[in-house]
């Protein structure tokens, strides 16, 4: 599985050795964690869901004393995976 979740800085130009122009768009990409993973045998089917771009994190549990901070994502993708 191949993919990538990003956001469009712009656009730019670069120069081959041969000194062709090239338009390209500028993009930053990731960090994108895994945050859920679909299966055959809870959901029928298999795929990964990716999260990018942070906004904020809340604390979202308290456990024993301790606070567990949880991310919330600006984009989160699903992308499903295919048997080899």
């Amino acid at each position: 599985m191949a993919a990538i979740i990003g956001r469009k800085l712009g656009m730019t130009q670069i120069f081959t050795e041969d000194g062709i122009r090239v338009a390209v768009t500028v993009v930053e990409a990731g960090p994108c964690p895994v945050t859920q993973v679909k299966t055959e045998e809870t959901d029928g089917y298999e795929a990964v869901q990716l999260g990018f771009g942070a906004v904020r994190h809340v604390a979202d549990y308290i456990l024993a004393g301790a606070v567990i901070v949880v991310p919330i994502w600006l984009l989160m993708r699903l992308f499903g995976t295919r048997k080899a």
